[in-house]
């Protein structure tokens, strides 16, 4: 493979402003000493808990200021914030961003429940162990800890790694005639086949490596060819063993980050394989004007965070690879969502009819922090041989 000499993207000329704008507005909107607390877009709530899912209704009342949309402390909206700080403070060099990574850390430590789970604060979700979102957690402070070498966030991000594998545990499954294992997504059971949480698994396992008996490293090369075993003659990961389309283009971006950074700390020719096949995947979804589909069969709602998650995966594929075909797509993503130093609402076309002429300008804690996240995997990694000093 050849690295991509591709810098066209003029990271530091449009994509890092944007994103400091943004760092920026999340800091004076919804920081404060515990970490991020804010508004999030599910479950529609009143704030005294009734749950609404009259969608459309709901946002509309909620933009003329008649309700109000609840605010959580998302564990994974903390998990973001914590790895853009980590991103800033490493290509920056600020301390600012350290410390900023650091108490959101101690949060979160502080938050983690005894059995090294986090409870998740939505109503319905408070009484099972969702995986993903717990992941999250471990993931953050797996690298809070590889950045400053503090024991607390290694024993808890071990502690939810003995939860997901000894608690949660795996599920076994035949898909296609091929015997499949992959990490549960809810604890109590929930027996579905739904790669995300593996990836997931795989990217956070993938930064303890040091710390993971050879049980753990037996499990993840289970997981990976699972994942590859599933994986579509389009290159598409499917969202569920019985459900293909959902959300398929950002799934599928979050589970190439997931493979690219196992790679990265691990090495593997068949993961590199999956990941080829994802990013030929993505190509095809993103539109001559940048523009990424909700799912393969729905093209509306266009939604910021999902195109910036795959703006992000074609631009580690732009390294990795070399096929000037993905920077070609990265940045026609880039110069649709990057409007000089702002950007685009976080909904384009709510109506899955067709655009819809109003644009949904709701500014959320969690989702608007991993728009965060991807503009800067972009911006603060401009080359393929710079990848290991500049990702953390």
């Amino acid at each position: 493979m050849t690295p991509s000499n591709d810098l066209n993207i003029a990271a530091d000329e449009t994509v890092l402003p944007a994103a400091l704008k943004l760092y920026q507005k999340l800091s004076d909107s919804y920081l404060d000493t515990r970490g991020l607390f804010g508004p999030d877009e599910y479950p529609f709530t009143w704030e005294a808990g009734t749950i609404m899912h009259l969608y459309p209704l709901y946002r509309t009342l909620a933009g003329l200021g008649f309700l109000r949309y609840p605010r959580y402390r998302y564990v994974q909206g903390q998990a973001y914030w914590i790895i853009a700080n980590l991103f800033l403070y490493k290509g920056l060099g600020e301390p600012k961003y350290l410390d900023s990574a650091v108490a959101t850390g101690r949060q979160l430590v502080s938050s983690q429940n005894p059995d090294g789970s986090w409870t998740n604060p939505l109503p319905g979700w408070q009484d099972r162990i969702s995986t993903v979102y717990c992941s999250w957690g471990g993931l953050a402070l797996a690298k809070l800890y590889n950045a400053t070498r503090d024991d607390e966030y290694l024993a808890a991000a071990v502690s939810w790694k003995e939860c997901m594998l000894q608690k949660v545990g795996t599920y076994h499954t035949t898909v296609g005639g091929k015997d499949l294992e992959l990490i549960q997504y809810f604890h109590p059971t929930n027996k579905i086949a739904c790669p995300n949480a593996s990836t997931l698994a795989l990217a956070f396992l993938s930064n303890l490596a040091r710390y993971l008996t050879e049980s753990d490293q037996r499990l993840m090369r289970n997981l990976l060819t699972s994942i590859g075993s599933m994986q579509l003659t389009t290159g598409e990961i499917p969202y569920t063993e019985h459900r293909l389309h959902y959300q398929c283009q950002s799934y599928n971006a979050f589970e190439f980050i997931d493979l690219f950074e196992y790679v990265r700390n691990q090495g593997s020719t068949e993961a590199i394989r999956v990941l080829k096949g994802i990013t030929d995947f993505l190509l095809q979804g993103v539109s001559q004007g940048g523009q990424v589909g909700y799912s393969c069969i729905s093209e509306y709602p266009e939604v910021s965070y999902h195109t910036l998650i795959v703006a992000a995966a074609l631009h580690y594929a732009s390294l990795l690879f070399g096929d000037p075909s993905y920077a070609a797509a990265r940045n026609r993503i880039i110069a649709r969502i990057v409007r000089g130093s702002g950007l685009m609402p976080l909904r384009h076309g709510v109506s899955r009819l067709g655009p819809a002429k109003v644009k949904d300008r709701a500014f959320f804690a969690r989702q608007t922090t991993y728009c965060l996240v991807s503009l800067l995997r972009i911006a603060l990694v401009p080359q393929m041989e710079l990848l290991n000093d500049t990702l953390i």
